[in-house]
Parts: structure tokens; C-alpha cells; sequence
């Protein structure tokens, strides 16, 4: 299953990129129930989204890229915390999410150029949000 097709006048590209900064704790909240920092930023993650060249001529770049990103344990032990539910619960809901759901969108095609020269695509930034990712909006 993918989500919906993106309508529009370009096929869609996108990219993971990430990177690492020095561990730095924001506030005094603490995990319920663990005296761990519950705000830590330790890196910098983000997804992009781009126009990219027609479908025929991106066929090498694979289609549908996963909406809920490995490793899953991981996800079902945020999810579980955040939402108060066991990790055993959500694990199966996650697992098949993760099979069965995929973003529409290319992994890693070229930039499609712009269409006159001299100009550039217009830059979006999107923010998720506390309980979200770059990909589960």
C-alpha cells in the first residue's frame, strides 16, 4: 500500500541526510518513571523533498521509500513511552505499518533542473512536531 499519489506537475525526489552535534539537554523534565533528560538533541535529521526528472527517466531510483523507518524496536519503544501503551502492543501495529506503508516519492534521483535559468525552486521547511518523524506526520 502507498499513500496517495502526489498530484502535480513533478515527479517527487526525496533524500535522508543527518548530522551529528554535541549532546545538549534542554529544560529539567525527566522520563516518567527513569531520571533520564527527556529533552536531549544530540543530532540533526531531515528529510527532503524535491522535484526530481520524469518517471521514465528516474526508473534506477526505487519507488516508495518506508514510512516508518528501521529499526522498528526502536519506534514501538518510543511510541509505547510516549503514549503510555506496552511496546508489545504497538510492536505488530508498527511491524505491519512498516511493511505495508510507503511514501511515493523516489529515493536519491537528481535534482530536476529548473525550469528557466537563472532560477531556483522554492524552499519549503516543514517541522513534524513533538510525536512525529521526518516521515510520520
Amino acid at each position: 500500500m502507498v499513500l496517495p499519489q502526489i498530484q502535480g506537475n513533478h515527479a517527487v525526489g526525496t533524500s535522508y541526510w543527518k548530522s551529528s552535534l554535541p549532546r545538549r539537554v534542554f529544560g529539567s523534565a525527566t522520563l516518567k518513571g527513569k531520571q533520564k533528560p527527556a529533552f536531549v538533541l544530540e543530532e540533526v535529521a531531515f528529510q527532503i523533498f524535491y522535484p526530481c526528472e520524469d518517471k521514465q527517466a528516474v526508473k534506477e531510483a526505487p519507488f516508495g521509500i518506508g514510512w516508518i523507518d528501521s529499526p522498528l524496536a526502536k519506534w514501538a519503544d518510543g511510541y509505547s513511552s510516549f503514549l503510555g501503551y506496552s511496546r508489545w502492543l504497538l510492536y505488530p501495529l508498527i511491524l505491519l505499518t512498516s511493511i505495508m506503508v510507503k511514501v511515493p516519492a523516489f529515493s536519491g534521483p537528481p535534482l530536476k533542473p529548473p525550469p528557466s535559468e537563472g532560477k531556483r525552486w522554492p524552499l519549503v521547511f516543514f517541522s513534524h512536531g513533538l510525536a512525529g518523524t521526518r516521515t510520520t506526520y
